[in-house]
């Protein structure tokens, strides 16, 4: 009677957890290969090293998920938004080169949760950027998070369930640049334009004068 496998579950250096299990080959010889399981979080990890151990038993080749890391997958999200002529493609690629892939490149997109989402969000709040930054920051991974979930490779949008958090005024950052740019110009519009109806009151004025 054939023993029970259980595999070894372990966590890799990268992160993701792995399953090293016994296999005996039609030969009679036996191999310990490695199974990835795609995931950081060690309660899916268990899930799925369980399915691996079914297959296996059943002397079906292991079904496992290699996971595509958000690393991975926002390349080719900012490449397929360029191509459809999305204006502000290179803005996204900035915010999230600086502030969400160093910290959530290396998971694979189902391990990310609204908990890491808070925590980028509350990373650039940290670094006293403006609210409109925190805005973007939040609306860019929303929509990459969205397609992926609506592409069905992750369940939900982990950016959905997670609200702008509250900021004090503060120093407009390098990203905020182009609303800054809009607000300037209004400022300089509005003074043209009081600059103009003060100008044609006196006029109105000294023209009413003159007819006395």
């Amino acid at each position: 009677m054939s023993r029970t496998r259980t595999g070894s579950l372990e966590r890799g250096p990268d992160g993701v957890f792995k399953v090293r299990v016994t296999v005996t080959k039609p030969d009679g010889s036996t191999s310990r290969p490695w199974y990835s399981l795609g995931t950081t979080d060690e309660g899916t990890a268990k899930r799925r090293c369980a399915a691996v151990l079914a297959d296996l038993a059943e002397g079906k080749a292991p079904t496992t998920d290699t996971g595509e890391r958000v690393k991975e997958y926002a390349p080719g999200w900012l490449d397929k938004r360029q191509a459809r002529g999305v204006g502000m493609w290179d803005d996204e690629k900035r915010l999230l080169e600086h502030w969400v892939l160093p910290e959530l490149g290396p998971l694979p997109l189902g391990d990310v949760r609204p908990i890491h989402v808070r925590g980028i969000l509350d990373s650039v709040v940290a670094a006293g950027k403006s609210r409109q930054t925190v805005v973007h920051v939040r609306a860019v991974m929303s929509r990459m998070f969205g397609e992926a979930w609506r592409d069905e490779l992750i369940k939900e949008n982990p950016a959905a369930r997670v609200c702008t958090p509250p900021i004090k005024s503060g120093r407009v950052s390098l990203f905020d640049g182009h609303a800054q740019s809009l607000q300037n110009k209004h400022i300089r519009l509005r003074r043209f334009v009081l600059t103009w109806l003060r100008e044609r009151a006196f006029n109105e004025l000294k023209t009413l004068d003159n007819r006395r």
